[in-house]
């Protein structure tokens, strides 16, 4: 990833493209968050989110930037860019939106109301046709479910989230589903 990012940042820069560095830094986080590199994905996803905020990448880095704060406990910075997703939201309301604002609500929010949101998040993007972010609120909510000691039904949703990264070919999201899996008890062959 990096080299190939890096060439094409270089690439952009010398050309004038500054959406094609907004796409770059948007791939690293998703990948890093991917990966379980929260900390990581910080920079990239700020610098997605901030660089042209009125262009749709802006957009995808806030989805990110929501979810690295939140996972290495950077809540005020989750707020703001979540602030920013409601904001988008408040003019078109899609159940792609919505169903991306309530998974990012649920990152943020305390246990009585996280799994509520989850389960809106995943009942909303489940009518949509983009099965990454569908299956990333699988993985989410199974990862809370996990961390609220509920193993049987984290197994569920992180089974779930395994078998669609891995159909649509997203591995570094699959393997994080496999190794919450394990985690949570599930035998793997």
């Amino acid at each position: 990833m990096s080299k190939l990012s890096d060439i094409t940042v270089r690439d952009a820069t010398a050309g004038g493209q500054g959406t094609a560095i907004e796409f770059v830094d948007h791939a690293r986080a998703v990948i890093l968050n991917g990966l379980g590199r929260y900390r990581d994905a910080l920079a990239p996803a700020q610098d997605a989110a901030d660089a042209t905020p009125e262009m749709v990448v802006a957009g995808w880095g806030l989805i990110e930037l929501v979810e690295a704060a939140a996972k290495c406990g950077e809540m005020e910075v989750a707020r703001r860019a979540l602030e920013r997703i409601q904001e988008r939201n408040s003019v078109v309301a899609t159940d792609w939106g919505l169903g991306i604002e309530a998974r990012s609500r649920a990152l943020i929010s305390t246990a009585d109301t996280a799994e509520s949101l989850y389960r809106e998040a995943i009942d909303r993007l489940g009518r949509t046709r983009l099965r990454p972010e569908l299956a990333r609120a699988h993985l989410l909510f199974g990862e809370w479910l996990h961390g609220e000691n509920r193993r049987q039904d984290a197994r569920a949703e992180l089974r779930a989230a395994h078998n669609q990264f891995t159909a649509i070919g997203m591995d570094g999201f699959a393997e994080r589903a496999r190794a919450a899996l394990l985690a949570a008890g599930e035998k793997i062959a």
